[in-house]
């Protein structure tokens, strides 16, 4: 969704097929061989483009034999993985995008398909839009009964609100203070950090026109999450913030993309009151939270964490 700058993206689960819509940019003919040419994706070496990192369309043939892709530029259904075949537009689409996908694949029971996609659908985590650009709201409905969303606010250049709602009603509503500064060579890459944020004592709920440091105090991430653009949910960083960068298994750029951003974070929240007394508890991480001893992003994490140890202390430090 960021390679093609949708703002909105949206699900729709049935017992037999599951819908998926965008309003990004149209296919190109290039996407379309990049979706249909196995191991040939368009954006295969590419490194400025998130599907380089290895999450594929070809996925969705887990699930589906037969997906339908609907275009403002083109209209095709693939079958045999590889094989794309026009089929009729739908001109009441407009300029959306969408996608059926079947529950169609026979090593795949409907009713499994339909169990999967449900339960990941109701288990969208507030870091599936923390660390994007462009998206804002991923919108679902499972039949004609649930509906939720996750919504995306940038009230500021670094405060992020994370929204969750369920049948029009909010459920949920995460804050964090975010820095960002993009990898020098991979302009369209960055390499981020976002702290989480609880309201002070004495306040129910964010007003924009408030100070920003009379209203939250910074926490510790328990644990903190490891995103590559979305969350590595079997990942976890033994550090307490959240942690985004570029990451690749071969650990390219992993510790310079890190030591640039500590610069980034370090110079964004200087003068601007972010930083109060209760971020101190941020900084110190246990030894034994420390479960990054022995995995392969270890070079980027301990230059992760030493950001956190060496934000300067010259902050104004704010009442609690």
């Amino acid at each position: 969704m960021e390679d093609i700058g949708a703002t909105q993206a949206s699900f729709s689960l049935e017992e037999t097929l599951v819908t998926f819509e965008h309003n990004g940019r149209p296919f190109s003919q290039d996407d379309i061989w990049g979706i249909t040419d196995i191991g040939e994706g368009t954006k295969a070496g590419d490194e400025d483009n998130i599907g380089r990192f290895g999450v594929g369309f070809k996925a969705v043939f887990a699930y589906s034999e037969t997906p339908y892709i609907w275009s403002p530029s083109y209209s095709f259904m693939i079958s045999d993985l590889v094989l794309p075949t026009e089929i009729p537009p739908r001109k009441e689409l407009g300029q959306t995008t969408r996608f059926e996908f079947p529950f169609n694949n026979p090593k795949k029971v409907a009713n499994d398909a339909y169990c999967e996609i449900e339960a990941a659908l109701n288990e969208l985590a507030e870091m599936t839009l923390l660390f994007l650009s462009h998206l804002q709201s991923i919108q679902w409905r499972i039949g004609q009964e649930r509906s939720g969303e996750v919504l995306r606010i940038q009230h500021s250049g670094n405060h992020v609100e994370i929204r969750k709602s369920s049948e029009g009603t909010m459920t949920a509503s995460s804050h964090f203070l975010r820095f960002s500064e993009p990898v020098e060579g991979l302009e369209r890459q960055c390499v981020s950090i976002a702290f989480p944020l609880e309201y002070l004592p004495t306040i129910m709920a964010f007003n924009p026109r408030e100070k920003f440091a009379t209203q939250f105090k910074i926490i510790p991430a328990k644990p903190g999450r490891v995103a590559v653009f979305f969350p590595a949910e079997k990942e976890s960083s033994g550090l307490r913030f959240h942690l985004h960068a570029p990451f690749v298994p071969d650990g390219h750029g992993g510790v310079e993309q890190v030591h640039v951003h500590r610069r980034a974070a370090a110079n964004g929240g200087a003068g601007r009151g972010y930083i109060n007394s209760h971020f101190l508890d941020c900084r110190n991480t246990p030894i034994s939270s420390r479960t990054y001893t022995r995995h392969k992003y270890q070079p980027a994490y301990r230059q992760a964490e030493q950001f956190s140890l060496n934000c300067p202390l010259h902050f104004e430090l704010l009442p609690a």
